[in-house]
């Protein structure tokens, strides 16, 4: 009968330094304080997205690809405008900025916490930059920018991790919202589309899926075929 052998023990890989070594970060990961942690967003990335099949089926490998980097470039440049401008209150690109500055000027937001700030959990071994913490009229909230098409249920376990994070690190959100952008041109009359999630749900429903997506993560990445032998 054919066995799996793991070269490496799930309980020597949880009590290993993970000292930077020379040479890049591995794809997913970032180093603080020079141990090395999984990023929340690299984490929720082993879900699996139907509707990306759909996209290439429907564009084609290359193209679909093509018009993935482009959104992406987008999405980072709204990020960074946000930031610079939550950090300084001086903004670039009206076009791009307008649906949010309409959509912010009605949050009820008083004094920001962190912005783009990085966080990790030692707790339960991993890292993130949660976009906004502020507080608010109703209490601290989290809060994360989307440009993408539409809003993903993956989003909301990314949220979760960052709420235990913070709380971890002595920050109670109230809630979290999902802010999602429009980043076409054509959008720039609709509205800007928000969901809210109360920290019960955060806490008692998304984070133990998130933990279970971070059992799969640490998985995939250590103990690959590459480190497994059969006997």
């Amino acid at each position: 009968m054919t066995k799996l052998k793991n070269l490496l023990s799930e309980d020597s890989f949880k009590k290993k330094k993970r000292l930077r070594p020379e040479g890049e970060t591995p794809s997913g990961y970032k180093y603080v304080g020079g141990i090395l942690y999984p990023r929340v967003t690299a984490i929720t990335k082993v879900i699996d997205k139907p509707w990306l099949v759909e996209y290439y089926l429907e564009h084609g490998k290359l193209q679909a690809r093509k018009l993935a980097d482009q959104a992406a470039d987008i999405g980072s440049e709204l990020h960074e405008r946000i930031s610079a401008w939550a950090g300084t209150g001086v903004y670039i690109g009206e076009s791009l900025m307008q649906p949010f500055l309409n959509w912010y000027a009605k949050e009820d937001i008083t004094s920001l916490v962190a912005n783009e700030k990085l966080f990790i959990s030692k707790e339960h071994d991993y890292c993130g930059t949660p976009d906004l913490v502020a507080n608010t009229k109703n209490g601290v909230v989290l809060y994360d920018w989307k440009t993408s098409g539409d809003i993903y249920y993956d989003y909301a376990l990314q949220l979760s991790a960052y709420h235990m994070m913070l709380k971890e690190n002595g920050i109670n959100s109230y809630y979290a919202k999902i802010v999602r952008i429009p980043e076409k041109t054509k959008e720039i009359d609709k509205f800007v589309q928000v969901v809210t999630i109360p920290s019960v749900i955060l806490e008692k429903v998304l984070f133990p899926v998130f933990l279970a997506c971070k059992t799969i993560f640490d998985w995939q990445k250590n103990f690959t075929f590459k480190k497994v032998k059969y006997q």
